[in-house]
């Protein structure tokens, strides 16, 4: 139903990927797959939770860019989680990565929920 298909495809969805720009922080890692997706969901979930305080549970993503403060908040939102060390960028994988570190926890060790939230608190 075309009512379903506007929501779906308006949340916003954080996946593992490949090729970072700047790799996590042992510089060596370019890839969250095998052991990023507790952060991804974790991402995921904060994420569309600020997209509804920010822009209410029945906003919708227009189907083409819009000059409207609440596409730009949207994007906004969205920048929030880049893959980069960028202050822009609080709860990218680089930064929350790096704030677990005093946790004993390794990159590419895998990350329970409780740990993934420690980092976004």
């Amino acid at each position: 139903p075309p009512g379903f298909y506007a929501d779906f495809t308006s949340r916003i969805w954080l996946t593992c990927r490949s090729n970072f720009p700047i790799p996590i922080r042992d510089k060596t890692r370019s890839s969250d797959s095998r052991w990023g997706s507790t952060i991804r969901t974790s991402q995921s979930l904060l994420a569309n939770a600020l997209l509804i305080v920010h822009l209410g549970r029945d906003w919708r993503c227009p189907p083409h860019q819009v000059q409207t403060a609440d596409y730009a908040k949207y994007v906004e939102i969205i920048t929030w989680f880049l893959d980069t060390l960028a202050p822009a960028a609080p709860f990218s994988v680089h930064r929350m990565t790096s704030t677990v570190k005093h946790l004993g926890w390794g990159v590419g060790q895998w990350l329970g929920y409780s740990a993934a939230f420690h980092a976004i608190k």
